[in-house]
């Protein structure tokens, strides 16, 4: 008899670490919407995995596993792609996670010369709300691994959670380099 759980339970008792939990929520939900989107046939053993934690089904431990081992495949990806762009530069790839959802993204903190260029793109964005949101956006997105821009996985992030690419995840990559805008000062 296969026991079910929900996966947040699951990675309790595995004690699963939640950035990688959470990029294993996110590695599962884009596989079924490219799945759905291209119209084949999503296996019926297939989890679901909703980065809201609403329609959040629960799953066996067989099916958790592989949902972990599929995060820690793509993180791997993410660091050996980066590495042979840039030798050196693994150390940089980090697991952002949503600080609420089920959810997380790959991206690359700002060190070295790259975090100077951070600070001075958040710091040179101009004083319009929306035009700085949208500086905030593009900084995130040049440091964004996976989902890469312009594949399937990017535009359903951009689509279908929409505030988590927008205002989310620009400011966790704030967090998760050191510092927030408020530590960002105007040339004056």
């Amino acid at each position: 008899m296969t026991i079910l759980k929900h996966p947040l339970d699951w990675a309790k008792q595995k004690k699963t670490p939640d950035p990688l939990f959470k990029l294993g929520c996110a590695v599962v939900w884009h596989t079924r919407l490219a799945l759905e989107g291209t119209g084949q046939d999503v296996p019926a053993d297939m989890p679901r995995v909703d980065p809201l934690g609403v329609e959040t089904d629960e799953m066996s431990e067989q099916d958790y596993d592989e949902m972990i081992e599929a995060a820690r495949l793509k993180l791997a990806d993410a660091k050996s792609a980066t590495t042979a762009k840039l030798p050196g530069s693994a150390k940089f790839v980090r697991i952002l996670p949503h600080p609420d959802g089920l959810h997380a993204v790959i991206v690359r903190v700002p060190g070295g010369m790259d975090a100077r260029k951070y600070i001075a793109e958040l710091r040179d964005a101009p004083d319009d709300p929306n035009m700085r949101m949208d500086t905030n956006v593009l900084s995130f997105e040049s440091r964004l691994l996976w989902p890469s821009v312009g594949t399937q996985e990017y535009v359903d992030l951009v689509d279908l959670f929409a505030l988590a690419h927008r205002m989310v995840y620009p400011s966790e990559l704030q967090k998760l380099a050191g510092f927030t805008g408020i530590d960002v000062k105007k040339k004056g």
